[in-house]
Formats: structure tokens, C-alpha cells, sequence
């Protein structure tokens, strides 16, 4: 199983104590979005870049990546307040693995908050 998110909007991660407020206030004047992989229990900066266009380029890499493999059972793709990137994700991957059940849901705020 891995854990890759696509961080928006870094005031929960502020909140969380996991970046300094005035690294968040830097970021949200910059319009930083990051994606970041739970390893070990610690979270990973995987990417990090101005605008959706980061994570834009992050999804269609990885989608790439993953239509080499052939070992995938399952994706799950979770939102917090961004179901049509969701859905829109859930799209591009299904054209590459289209034998492999994918299920887009929306996170409950707590969760995606502790996450």
C-alpha cells in the first residue's frame, strides 16, 4: 500500500505543527502545492512547486508510471474539497488500468486533517 497526497492548501499542515506558520504564509502567498508520501510513519516531500500544474504534472507521471505495472489490485482516490480533481484522476487512471477497480470518495475532514 502507498500514500501519496496532494496538499492545496498547507494551513492544516500549519495547524498540525508539522510547518512553521511563517514556511505556511510563504507558501500561500507563493501558491505552493506539494505532494507528499507517508514513509515510515513521516511524511516525504515528494514535489513541491507553485500552482495545480504541479500536481497536474505529479498525476499524469505517476499514471505513466503505474500503467507499467502489473501487480496494482486496487486504487482508492480520497478528496477533501476537490471531488472533480478526484473523479478527474479516477478517469486517467481507468484508460490505463482498466481491469483494475478504482473508488473516488471524499474524505471526512477529520481524517484528512490527522492525515
Amino acid at each position: 500500500t502507498t500514500l501519496v497526497l496532494g496538499v492545496t492548501n498547507l494551513d492544516n499542515l500549519v495547524k498540525g505543527g508539522r510547518l512553521s506558520r511563517v514556511s505556511g504564509l510563504i507558501s500561500s502567498f507563493l501558491n505552493i502545492k506539494v505532494i507528499l508520501q507517508l514513509q515510515n510513519g513521516e511524511l516525504k516531500a515528494l514535489r513541491k512547486g507553485r500552482g495545480m500544474k504541479t500536481i497536474n504534472n505529479f498525476i499524469a507521471e505517476t499514471i505513466a508510471k503505474t500503467a507499467k505495472l502489473s501487480n496494482i489490485k486496487s486504487v482508492g482516490i480520497s478528496t477533501a474539497g476537490a471531488k472533480e480533481l478526484g473523479e478527474d484522476i479516477g478517469r486517467r487512471i481507468a484508460e490505463v488500468l482498466p481491469s483494475v477497480p478504482i473508488l473516488v470518495r471524499p474524505t471526512d475532514p477529520v481524517i484528512a486533517t490527522h492525515t
